[in-house]
């Protein structure tokens, strides 16, 4: 199935990088602090038709925001976030690894991507928010 491997893509990439999924398909704010760092979750955007030609082409924007753990001082924690978000996308973005994926994922882009504190009132906390866009291709018979 075409649409199932956008996530199985995060699925199969991250846990090498030293992050653990968060299951919980639309909350994020619910992991508990004990639990927080390296930790991710992948929010699915609204898709929409690339092509109109056969086979079908999809545009699958996600936000993938990854977590950084409390209890450090913030600028050691910045510091932490960037190199973990220099590494992530340079994982997620090599060709090869899109490449060979998949014959249905084609490609990944980055939109874009920022670094907010945890809360209003907590900077002990780092998640690093990257806006991505998949393009899969359906085979429509």
């Amino acid at each position: 199935m075409a649409l199932e491997q956008v996530k199985g893509y995060f699925r199969s990439r991250l846990p090498s990088l030293g992050f653990v999924e968060w299951s919980d398909g639309f909350n994020f704010t619910n992991i508990p602090k004990t639990l927080l760092n390296d930790r991710w979750h992948l929010e699915m955007g609204r898709v929409t038709n690339v092509s109109q030609n056969q086979p079908l082409q999809l545009r699958w924007p996600v936000t993938l925001r990854l977590f950084k753990s409390p209890g450090r001082d913030p600028r050691t924690l910045m510091d932490d976030a960037i190199l973990s978000l220099d590494i992530v996308l340079a994982d997620l973005l090599t060709a090869e690894n899109r490449v060979a994926y998949s014959d249905n994922f084609k490609n990944l882009y980055l939109d874009s991507f920022r670094l907010e504190q945890l809360g209003e009132t907590n900077d002990n906390g780092v998640i690093i928010v990257i806006e991505l866009s998949a393009l899969i291709v359906m085979a429509i018979s």
